[in-house]
C-alpha cells in the first residue's frame, strides 16, 4: 500500500504566528525535525505511527486520530497552543 503523505490534517495546527502544519507530511517532518529521526520512543513513536496509518489508509477517522494525537503531543511539548473552547 502506497502512503499518501500529502493528505491534509483534519485541522491545521499552528506552530508559530506565521506557520501551521497542514498535511500529514508537514506533521511528520516537523516532529522529526524537533525530536530527531533516530530511536523514536513512547509518545513520539506512537504519534509517528498514527500519522503513517493515516497516510496509508486515507480514512477520515485515521486522519482525525492522527491530527488529535499530533496536536496533543505538540501541546505537551509546548510547541503549539492548547485547543481553546469557544463560547
Amino acid at each position: 500500500m502506497e502512503l499518501n503523505w500529502q493528505r491534509p490534517l483534519s485541522r491545521p495546527i499552528p506552530i508559530s504566528a506565521s506557520a501551521s502544519l497542514i498535511t500529514l507530511r508537514d506533521g511528520a517532518d516537523f516532529l522529526l525535525s524537533q525530536f530527531g529521526r533516530h530511536h523514536a520512543t513512547g509518545a513520539q513513536a506512537y504519534t509517528l505511527e498514527r500519522l503513517s496509518m493515516a497516510a496509508a489508509s486515507g480514512s477520515l477517522s485515521d486522519i482525525s486520530v492522527a491530527t488529535l494525537q499530533l496536536r496533543a503531543f505538540l501541546t505537551a511539548h509546548q510547541l503549539t497552543e492548547p485547543i481553546r473552547a469557544y463560547g
